[in-house]
């Protein structure tokens, strides 16, 4: 059998791809993000071991690719979801590929998650029907959003984040929304 796993979500995560989000909503005030239209892939840890260990048991030699959600999702689907979960007061602008680009923002890992189009297309869109056929199930993403957050929550402020948009960086691109 063959997993092939988008981005691996949730607790113990060391790239903070996912958890600079959740951190970033829970802070709230004014914040940057991508294009709301950017569609977006990734899998609770849990459900991929428990997808995982599923398939093992049933003996299967198949070849899955396994991220989430179950329908298409948007960043900016995504933050609200997140909003609404951590309860909070957050203000995203969405700004274009083109604003970022002309900042040099640097994708994916400087901005997290953050890939321009067509990239974000064909990196974000994986057709995971076989693996939900064969029971790949997905807890709510609010769930996996708030599970995050207590995790990261008490992590040490000098915990590496190496997927990190610096708050200075962030403050210079509001303030040049202004102009």
């Amino acid at each position: 059998m063959i997993i092939r796993p988008g981005l691996i979500v949730g607790e113990n995560d060391p790239t903070n791809r996912f958890t600079y989000w959740i951190t970033r909503t829970a802070k709230g005030g004014d914040a940057i993000a991508p294009p709301a239209e950017q569609p977006i892939q990734f899998v609770d840890a849990r459900d991929l071991a428990d997808f995982t260990l599923n398939r093992i048991e049933a003996g299967s030699t198949e070849i899955y690719n396994v991220t989430g959600p179950d329908k298409r999702l948007t960043f900016g689907e995504w933050l609200s979801v997140a909003k609404d979960a951590l309860n909070s007061n957050v203000n995203y602008h969405h700004v274009t590929d083109e604003f970022l680009t002309s900042h040099e923002i640097g994708e994916f890992m400087e901005l997290p998650l953050w890939l321009k189009l067509p990239d974000a297309e064909q990196f974000m869109t994986f057709d995971v029907n076989k693996a939900i056929n064969d029971g790949l199930v997905f807890r709510p993403l609010a769930d996996t959003i708030d599970h995050t957050y207590q995790w990261a929550k008490d992590l040490p402020d000098d915990t590496p984040k190496p997927a990190n948009l610096p708050v200075e960086k962030e403050d210079l691109l509001l303030k040049s929304l202004d102009t």
